[in-house]
């Protein structure tokens, strides 16, 4: 088997040793920095592709495997983008893309072809391959220019200072006088913010106080113009005022009997206000009377003379008085002079 194999390889340099190589450069001229195509053709009967570990892709060509030793002398100068390795007929192609990084001539190393076809991971598992030179070629040197030579420069150029767009310099005023404008906007909030706060705040008390009589007010209209009788009308009375001065005071006063009423309200406004004073007496009147009408219907109290002062009922338009005396008397507790105390 041996002899076989020795036998092969004889045969094998037989037939290289006459090939003839045409190496090209695309393009012509290259700089550092260019992408540059190196490609190798020569002719062979050998058909490459079908050798033991070689493996070849759908378009009929081979991965060279450029990690391999070989082309650590040119790592320094250029760097290797790929390598493959195409075949027409009898005519191979070593095809290289690299980009030179230095002037002068760059030597690509002679390597054996039949181990980059096969790649260092199959002269791992067969150490015995690597040793024998199976099909070795050659690559002519590679010239990168120097702009600077041909150019006949032979000193640095001065720095050229920075070039701006027309506009550049009034946008970055702009941006400045805008952030400094900002910075003045932001100081100047955070020192009326306690003002704003408390301006805030008392829009909020007054939308409270309005929206409590409003309401009020429709359910006494509401309340006016129901059927029904004159002790459920009492009551239904009774209910809505003491829930507009619950939300009048924010204290309740639902369990506030009705001749506690006018102290109960006093104490919710100042002493001196005789107005407000006045019309807490008038309110707690017409609590006394509504009493009356809730609890003295049928009673033997609601029988005797006079009959309009005694009987347990409303006397003809004092409804509509009651509700018309009840709005004017809201209006004068809504006058507030004390927010601090005298507030929802």
């Amino acid at each position: 088997m041996k002899k076989l194999f020795a036998a092969f390889i004889f045969s094998l340099f037989t037939l290289l040793s006459s090939y003839s190589q045409v190496q090209t450069l695309t393009p012509k001229s290259i700089y550092v920095g260019d992408e540059v195509q190196l490609q190798l053709s020569f002719d062979s009967q050998v058909d490459l592709f079908a050798l033991p570990g070689v493996q070849v892709t759908n378009l009929d060509l081979v991965i060279l495997d450029t990690s391999l030793p070989e082309f650590d002398s040119v790592k320094n100068d250029c760097t290797i983008n790929s390598a493959i390795l195409t075949r027409k007929g009898i005519t191979y192609s070593v095809i290289i893309h690299f980009v030179p990084w230095k002037t002068g001539r760059i030597r690509f190393p002679k390597v054996d072809l039949v181990d980059l076809c096969r790649g260092s991971e199959y002269l791992k598992l067969h150490p015995e391959a690597r040793e024998m030179e199976d099909f070795v070629v050659t690559f002519d040197s590679v010239k990168v220019n120097s702009l600077s030579s041909e150019l006949n420069i032979t000193s640095l150029r001065q720095p050229f200072a920075p070039l701006s767009l027309p506009g550049t310099n009034y946008m970055v005023w702009a941006i400045v006088v805008g952030i400094f404008l900002l910075m003045m906007l932001t100081a100047l909030f955070l020192v009326k913010l306690p003002r704003i706060i408390g301006r805030i705040h008392l829009i909020h008390k007054n939308l409270s106080f309005a929206k409590n009589i409003f309401l009020t007010r429709i359910r006494f209209f509401i309340l006016l113009h129901k059927k029904i009788t004159d002790a459920e009308f009492a009551a239904a009375w009774q209910k809505i005022m003491r829930h507009y001065f619950t939300k009048r005071f924010r204290i309740s006063f639902i369990s506030v009997t009705s001749s506690s009423i006018a102290q109960t309200v006093l104490r919710c406004i100042s002493s001196a206000d005789e107005k407000k004073a006045r019309a807490s007496s008038l309110v707690a009147e017409i609590f006394l009377r509504t009493d009356y009408i809730r609890f003295a219907s049928g009673s033997i109290d609601s029988r005797l003379f006079p009959a309009e002062e005694h009987e347990a009922s409303f006397l003809p338009g004092e409804t509509k008085k009651i509700i018309r005396d009840s709005v004017k008397l809201m209006k004068i507790f809504e006058v507030r002079s004390d927010y601090s105390n005298d507030s929802v």
